[in-house]
């Protein structure tokens, strides 16, 4: 099946639950109030950031089962494998954060009248790490195989419940706990559906664990785990940030726009999906550069013009979705995002390509360069120029981080030229 094929199954995987995520973000947000909202939206960066208690298992999953799928014994050693470690080290993950709950509370600078529901989301999400990162290991097999029409299927429907069944209880009891028991809920679910789509191919028996495959899933995986620590701190430390300087009050405003920049990264994660199995398992620089010029290709044609029409219709889309008060401010920060955007749009597979070739080293140093100056940066522009200032440092990262990404990818073609000859 073609890349672009792959890529439509992809998007279309986000497609249903972006429709209803988008009216549930603006039924949220209205019931709850604008700082609940603000903690709501942190706490689905919260679930998102669990991936780094994977230790790169994920995608060392999806590489392996790219090259070893037509042997069924070897596939069911990495899952089961992966799923026991994952479920250990989310456990760890997850009593981490349960302990330190008190502190990560205080850290977000909320009114004093929230503190409980606070208290309450953040050990019901703490409770959710292991079932998140299960779920991300089956998800892992599906990938691996190509499989995307079936991947897709359980993405819509999972994906549906999480933005939906949120809303539908903040309707029943105003507080953000509602809110994080639909999230819950649809999370179980989420990984109920996972297994059923893979339960013909996958045998789960502690037996087929082995300590020598964990060794050689650490080792690609390794690196993949420094990415995975510090690219969701890059992505998501502006709000963490933002919200214990300027308030939990203050951050729906930027949330807002980065929220819909985020599901516009939709299209770039699915053709990064789609060309990640391809790219690891082209044989030949010639086949691996054709995979690539397509993708890059395909990303500008449907990127650009989306691009252009956000950005012009910013302040209709947001007053549209989320009401008057995010016509202001919100509509500024979305158009300086939309630039960045566009960056990170191309930056997805040249990452790709990296990893594919098993240099996942090469991302976690990009990552590593990044880091310190950012947070610093991040920091001094929090306080000195507010949400505007920190809207155009966060363009003018993801601008570096392509670079870099672009050039890293290029050093690996040179050597996949010179292996060839």
């Amino acid at each position: 099946m073609s890349l672009l094929k792959h890529s439509i199954w992809n998007v279309a995987g986000y497609f249903i639950p972006t429709l209803i995520a988008i009216p549930a973000f603006g039924l949220i947000a209205r019931e709850i109030g604008v700082e609940l909202f603000g903690l709501y939206t942190l706490s689905m960066i919260f679930i998102g950031y669990a991936s780094i208690f994977d230790a790169g298992l994920t995608r060392a999953v999806v590489r392996e089962i790219a090259l070893l799928k037509n042997r069924l014994d070897d596939c069911n050693t990495i899952i089961v494998t992966s799923i026991i470690a994952v479920v250990f080290l989310g456990g760890i993950g997850g009593g981490g954060v349960f302990l330190l709950k008190d502190h990560i509370i205080e850290l977000l600078n909320m009114s004093p009248i929230y503190y409980v529901d606070a208290i309450k989301s953040l050990i019901l999400l703490s409770s959710l790490i292991p079932v998140f990162l299960v779920t991300q290991i089956l998800l892992a097999e599906l990938e691996g195989r190509e499989y995307f029409g079936i991947l897709n299927i359980q993405k819509s429907l999972g994906n549906s419940l999480i933005a939906g069944l949120p809303a539908l209880f903040v309707l029943i009891n105003q507080t953000l706990f509602s809110a994080i028991i639909g999230v819950a809920i649809a999370r179980v679910i989420c990984l109920w559906l996972s297994y059923i789509m893979s339960r013909k191919r996958i045998t789960i028996d502690i037996s087929f664990f082995s300590i020598t495959v964990l060794k050689r899933l650490f080792r690609y995986g390794g690196w993949v785990t420094i990415s995975n620590i510090i690219s969701p701190i890059l992505a998501s430390m502006d709000r963490f940030i933002l919200s214990h300087i300027q308030g939990a009050s203050k951050i729906s405003f930027y949330t807002v726009p980065n929220e819909l920049v985020t599901r516009l990264g939709i299209v770039p994660g699915s053709l990064g999906k789609a060309v990640f199995p391809k790219l690891s398992h082209a044989s030949s620089f010639t086949a691996s550069y054709a995979e690539q010029k397509k993708a890059y290709i395909l990303m500008t044609v449907i990127v650009l013009p989306l691009v252009l029409f956000i950005y012009y219709y910013a302040k209709f889309i947001l007053t549209l979705w989320m009401g008057a008060e995010y016509a202001g401010i919100s509509v500024e920060i979305l158009r300086i995002m939309l630039i960045g955007y566009i960056f990170n749009c191309y930056s997805q597979i040249s990452f790709a390509n990296i990893q594919a070739f098993g240099k996942a080293k090469y991302t976690a140093y990009i990552h590593m360069m990044e880091f310190i100056p950012y947070l610093i940066m991040l920091y001094i522009i929090s306080k000195e120029c507010g949400v505007i200032g920190v809207a155009w440092l966060w363009t003018i990262r993801v601008i570096i981080d392509f670079l870099m990404l672009f050039y890293m990818s290029y050093r690996c073609n040179n050597l996949m030229k010179k292996r060839v000859a």
